[in-house]
């Protein structure tokens, strides 16, 4: 089981059940971005059980999943607390939340007790020359527990070669990324 939470429209998550199509993935988000994986993974894996918000508790999550897509709303999250998972992922969104958000997350059993989590997020979630997401204080050095040993930590390249145009002193120019992207894989101890 894979949980990923932030998961867009399910681009990564169709990639991946296609290699794995056995694989149960939750996907934790708001209802309208649910909605949007499901309207996009239903044309992909029609045959696989899709359960949506109203259908989802405790007993759902107890039973032995196969081949299921779970749109869990983010108001729903506590019903992962006591779930074992292979890997819980993020990329992106953690460093868009409000820090007592991400702090919930972060301070999770699921998010704790994960064998596997995979992360791509800023460096520094709201840096100095693009407060884009406001005064947020989080960045790489908040992502890891006790318990994590890091297996792979590295720049994440999307943002290379994109080079916006920032506003910077009252100058709006073509600037590099404010804060690049890295992409760490963290295992249990």
């Amino acid at each position: 089981t894979w949980v990923d939470i932030g998961p867009f429209y399910g681009g990564l998550q169709s990639i991946i059940k296609k290699e794995n199509p056995s694989l149960n993935i939750i996907l934790v988000d708001f209802k309208h971005q649910l909605c949007r994986s499901y309207i996009f993974l239903k044309q992909l894996f029609p045959k696989s059980n899709h359960f949506f918000p109203d259908q989802i508790d405790i007993s759902l999550l107890k039973d032995k999943l196969r081949d299921s897509i779970i749109y869990l709303p983010v108001e729903k999250f506590n019903l992962l607390e006591n779930l074992k998972v292979k890997l819980v992922s993020n990329i992106f969104s953690f460093g868009e939340m409000k820090d007592e958000v991400f702090e919930n997350y972060k301070n999770s059993n699921l998010y704790k007790n994960a064998e596997y989590k995979y992360l791509v997020n800023r460096f520094v979630s709201s840096p100095f020359f693009e407060k884009t997401y406001g005064e947020i204080k989080t960045n790489v050095l908040n992502y890891t527990n006790e318990n994590d040993n890091v297996c792979y930590f590295d720049m994440f390249p999307i943002h290379h070669y994109h080079v916006p145009k920032r506003k910077l002193f009252n100058s709006i120019k073509n600037r590099p990324c404010s804060s690049p992207y890295f992409e760490l894989l963290l295992k249990k101890k």
